[in-house]
């Protein structure tokens, strides 16, 4: 007599419950995983505006890029490795990459404009135009435009 090779119905059931039991414990892991991805990123990008900024300084001689917001933009484009001034795309608000002005030493945050960024053109101090908390630490008191 010949015996099917195969698995029995109460095989397969046991590894479909033991594959969610793994979901159901990963999922938390890997959705907290993605604000901490989010404010990474933010953080790198920042940094990388602020050294496009020093170079501009430091090259050009001339001081911190001045003009309006486009002017800023465009000076900056060439320090950005070439590509377009970036993106805010976290904070849950100023989700564009628009730059607000403000002359004063430490640029305000002021998210009522809708820009992405702050920049300060006497003191070349720039931050993201977002007073919302940290995705990655909620209650922290920790905000983007601390960062």
């Amino acid at each position: 007599m010949s015996r099917k090779q195969g698995f029995t119905l109460l095989e397969l059931v046991v590894v479909v419950l033991i594959l969610g039991i793994l979901a159901a414990v990963a999922a938390p892991k890997i959705l907290s995983n993605t604000s901490d991805a989010g404010d990474s990123g933010i953080s790198q990008t920042l940094a990388t505006v602020r050294d496009a900024i020093e170079l501009y300084r430091v090259q050009t001689g001339t001081g911190y890029p001045q003009g309006t917001s486009a002017q800023v933009q465009t000076k900056l484009d060439d320090y950005l490795r070439g590509t377009t001034f970036p993106r805010v795309d976290v904070g849950g608000v100023n989700n564009n990459g628009d730059l607000l002005i403000d002359n004063d030493t430490v640029p305000t945050v002021n998210t009522g404009g809708g820009q992405g960024w702050v920049y300060s053109p006497s003191s070349g101090e720039i931050k993201i135009n977002s007073n919302a908390e940290l995705a990655s630490q909620p209650g922290s008191g920790i905000r983007y435009s601390d960062l």
